[in-house]
């Protein structure tokens, strides 16, 4: 982001350019000039698209930067120099391992070691100039987007598990303006922030949970392509800003325990044997989410009588 944000500058379009990132793994969107990312929902159209342009752009690079590796290519370029033929091709290339090397080394330098002309040496140098920083810029709209995940996530499954719309944790219908990005009456989408490690945040909570709603349930499981609950629960604590350890008993023992649960508080259960085995996130209203073993990532409710048999207690760890 800080390269293309450099380059468009350099261009002089800044004024007229907004610029963004998505990173891999949580798709994370950052902007410059903002210090925090926010995200969107795992089936979100807008989610999909800047994935696609940040696969694009990938793809672009990738094939621009292997038709520069070729031999055949840095030749045709040095073709292009007045005074510089076959024989004087030949002996740049044998000296300096890319145009990258004869761009970036002096003028004096080059003459040396390819035994041209200094003036000449300093017109090679001269046109190869692009060459000494190479930013591959996607425009998508008004949009430049970079990233690092080769190919997109779009979280197809033949039978995929999906919230209903009236399940979704929803904030209060607004509109928010939130670096660039406006939202009406949707989950809180651009709030969710990256936030430091013990500073609880609730808006980055909701998020997360909208982010793994649908995501395949399997054992032992951590990510997008399949999750358990205590790795639901630890991941989206994570993101809000509370570490925690990996297994459900374990998750037992954090914070303290409170009566009646409030979004942000872990809500536990015995779903079989004698101890604790499953857990989720309250998200208030009496829902609660968790990664259900038949159903993947949902939100049910503490009401229902099958989770009220079988729930053991609330803990507050924020």
């Amino acid at each position: 982001l800080n390269a293309a944000e450099r380059a468009v500058k350099e261009c002089g379009a800044d004024s007229k350019t907004e610029l963004a990132s998505i990173a891999k793994r949580f798709e994370e969107i950052f902007r410059p000039g903002f210090d925090k990312s926010f995200m969107l929902p795992k089936d979100s159209s807008a989610l999909r698209l800047l994935m696609r342009i940040r696969d694009e752009a990938h793809r672009f690079a990738l094939e621009y930067q292997r038709k520069r590796r070729t031999k055949a290519y840095r030749a045709r370029e040095l073709a292009s120099v007045p005074g510089i033929g076959p024989k004087r091709q030949k002996k740049l290339l044998t000296a300096f391992d890319s145009l990258e090397d004869i761009a970036g080394s002096p003028p004096e330098k080059v003459a040396e070691r390819a035994k041209l002309p200094v003036e000449l040496a300093k017109k090679v140098v001269e046109f190869l100039s692009p060459y000494k920083t190479v930013v591959i810029i996607v425009a998508a709209g008004i949009f430049i987007f970079s990233g690092c995940t080769p190919s997109p996530r779009y979280l197809g499954r033949s039978k995929p598990v999906t919230a209903k719309p009236t399940e979704r944790v929803e904030q209060p219908e607004e509109t928010k303006d939130i670096g660039g990005v406006t939202t009406s009456g949707q989950i809180s989408e651009a709030k969710n922030e990256t936030v430091i490690a013990g500073e609880f945040n609730s808006d980055a909570l909701i998020g997360a949970v909208n982010i793994y709603l649908g995501t395949p349930y399997r054992y032992g499981g951590t990510g997008l392509d399949g999750i358990d609950c205590s790795a639901f629960t630890q991941n989206v604590f994570k993101i809000a800003g509370v570490d925690l350890p990996r297994t459900s008993s374990e998750q037992y023992r954090e914070g303290k325990p409170v009566s009646r649960p409030a979004l942000g508080d872990m809500v536990f259960f015995r779903m079989s044997g004698r101890g604790v085995d499953h857990v989720g996130v309250a998200l208030g209203d009496g829902r609660f989410a968790h990664a259900s073993s038949s159903s993947g990532v949902t939100i049910d409710s503490l009401d229902d009588p099958y989770y009220r048999k079988r729930f053991l207690g609330a803990r507050r760890v924020r």
